[in-house]
């Protein structure tokens, strides 16, 4: 069974000119009458209501798409950074002569009721151009045919006392192009080259917003890459001759603009089903018939939109240690995506249409909610469901369909992550609080009662185990010198002086770094003079327990004496005994993996909201590893 996005690009590559004779043959243009005051309809017409210009024109770049365009280009003609005139080409099937004035005038089309592309009720082209300019005409041209045009002229309201249709509309006739749309030549696009297409010139922009060129650029830009992200596989798009990147909403597509951030190392896990994943869903039309719908959904790190301009190249670190705040970067692409679509997409055939924020209840769009990003596209087949309005921007689900995503785990899964993003955050806010106060080259609390303990317990007597232990704990140290040199890009001189400053003196010391979710919760590492116990901030146990809801740091002190008491235990027992010590951490590791998951599993269900601390302002897997 084919689905509809493969229908829908099935109907692109073989565009069905013939519809349009067909549906001029039947007299399809004939029912074009004069039923409303022309005056008084246009001026409010122009007032539909556009979210903004970026959505109006989508209404054309739809036509474009539906007529089989594999090239979009824009052109913006002014002075002084200030729009005057704009120009659109596609190289679609077009238009023939008796189309262009249905093409001008509302409910006009050949896909009237349309399940197949995006084109439906024919109010599109005449609805958008007019929220955006008084004047515009549409050339058009078919293979093998001649270029014709149709002017739309509205300024002649402002000069006739009782305009009518004939006034505004131009008669189509033959032309040939005006000799600066003739000269363009864009990437894949010469206009007088062209054996089919259509351009359409606007004029008199007075509602076209913003009306600087470079802002308009970067804005239309920005909004075709996430209103046509799939679509951009098969058509290529260009504004001023600068390409229209596809944009992932859910920024779990790798090479997409926003996935990775040379600004900020996180980065959305796709290989992780608790960072993304996707499924289908069936639902009846009307008629009984089944259709898929797709949704597929992602968490972000709670420093994602974060911007990193420090000299430390991981985001927390830098936050950590107070080179750059923890606040979104509000100019960032990936904040202003999030801002765009902060709520579930729906797409439909593809194309973006709506951001709903309102589920009747089964969800609630708060600051969290930025965490997450969710899309579902659906077929034109299943509109009824979704009270899809004329201009495309707004989307309502209905009962049905709001208790077949629920019956999903939809719900449930976006709420799971805003908890976790709270668990996060609280993790990153008791680091905040703990950091001032630590200095590497300074013993923790922690660290000075075991030191305590152990001189209480006594020394390790001079054995000839003692010896080889001894001997390995050397090699070790150069071991670690020489990464502390490899890591920093220093030299081996240095690197032992700044291991020095650090260990000298040190019997234990307790660290936190990343091993990877997978590995052990804890590892041992005895170097010098020196145990050093290192809690896997990667793992569930850290982020949960030691970390965790309700930790203080009397709490994490209490859990980093008993971690470093333990360790200078293990390292006096032999290496038989060590590797049973091994695997039993091991075996401990994965049920405090699975006790951690199974609360955070339980929080999903609970209905209580998570504060938001650093939003105020909203809108492979490896081995496990051995202690030593």
């Amino acid at each position: 069974m084919k689905t509809e996005l493969e229908l829908q690009k099935e109907f692109i590559e073989n565009p069905e000119l013939k519809e349009q004779l067909d549906f001029i043959e039947k007299g399809g243009a004939s029912g074009i009458q004069g039923v409303v005051l022309v005056e008084a309809f246009l001026k409010g017409i122009r007032d539909l209501g556009y979210k903004d210009t970026a959505y109006a024109l989508n209404e054309i770049n739809d036509n474009s798409f539906q007529a089989g365009a594999r090239n979009i280009h824009y052109e913006l003609i002014g002075t002084s950074n200030k729009i005057d005139e704009l120009v659109i080409y596609d190289d679609g099937h077009g238009m023939v002569k008796k189309m262009l004035p249905v093409a001008v005038t509302w409910g006009g089309t050949h896909r009237q009721g349309s399940r197949k592309g995006f084109g439906k009720y024919g109010y599109g082209l005449p609805s958008a151009s007019l929220s955006i300019a008084k004047k515009y005409t549409v050339y058009s041209k078919v293979k093998g045919g001649d270029w014709h045009k149709i002017v739309f002229d509205i300024t002649k309201l402002e000069t006739t006392d009782k305009p009518s249709l004939e006034d505004i509309r131009s008669i189509p006739e033959k032309c040939d192009l005006p000799k600066f749309i003739k000269s363009f030549r864009g990437k894949n696009l010469v206009a007088e080259k062209l054996e089919s297409g259509t351009i359409i010139h606007y004029e008199e922009l007075d509602k076209i917003s913003p009306t600087t060129m470079n802002t308009l650029k970067h804005n239309l830009m920005d909004d075709f890459g996430q209103t046509y992200f799939r679509l951009l596989n098969s058509t290529n798009m260009y504004v001023d001759g600068q390409e229209v990147k596809p944009v992932d909403i859910c920024f779990a597509t790798p090479g997409m603009y926003g996935f990775e951030d040379k600004m900020n190392n996180q980065k959305v896990h796709i290989e992780d089903k608790e960072y993304y994943d996707e499924k289908t869903a069936e639902v009846k039309d009307d008629e009984g018939n089944i259709h898929e719908i797709q949704i597929r959904w992602s968490r972000q790190p709670s420093l994602f939109y974060v911007k990193n301009d420090s000299d430390i190249n991981d985001v927390e670190e830098a936050v950590i240690k107070g080179k750059i705040t923890k606040g979104p970067d509000k100019k960032g692409h990936r904040w202003r995506v999030a801002n765009k679509n902060h709520g579930i997409v729906f797409r439909r055939l593809g194309r973006r249409m709506d951001v709903v924020k309102n589920f009747g209840g089964k969800l609630t769009i708060g600051p969290n909610s930025r965490y997450w990003k969710c899309e579902i596209n659906f077929p034109p087949a299943l509109d009824e469901h979704f009270s899809v309005n004329t201009s495309k921007q707004q989307i309502i689900p209905n009962q049905r369909f709001l208790e077949t995503l629920e019956s999903t785990d939809i719900f449930r899964y976006l709420n799971g992550i805003e908890k976790a993003y709270g668990l996060e955050n609280g993790e990153l806010k008791a680091k905040l609080e703990r950091s001032p106060l630590e200095d590497e080259t300074q013993k923790r609390q922690s660290e000075i009662d075991a030191e305590t303990a152990n001189l209480i317990m006594g020394s390790a007597t001079a054995t000839p185990d003692y010896q080889e232990r001894k001997e390995k704990a050397d090699s070790r140290k150069k071991a670690k010198i020489a990464e502390i040199a490899e890591k920093k890009q220093i030299s081996v001189e240095q690197a032992a002086k700044d291991y020095e400053d650090v260990y000298k003196g040190r019997p234990t010391k307790f660290s936190e770094e990343k091993l990877g979710r997978h590995n052990s919760f804890l590892k041992f590492d005895e170097h010098g003079d020196t145990v050093e116990v290192i809690a896997n901030m990667d793992h569930l146990f850290y982020k949960n327990f030691y970390m965790g809801p309700g930790s203080n740091s009397e709490s994490r002190k209490s859990w980093e004496t008993f971690f470093l008491m333990f360790a200078q235990l293990f390292y006096k027992h032999t290496e038989d005994h060590q590797d049973f010590i091994n695997n039993f951490v091991n075996e401990l590791s994965n049920h405090l993996k699975t006790v951690a998951r199974q609360r955070v599993e339980a929080s999903k269900d609970d209905p209580e909201p998570l504060s938001d601390d650093f939003d105020d302002e909203l809108p492979g897997s490896e081995n496990d590893s051995q202690l030593n």
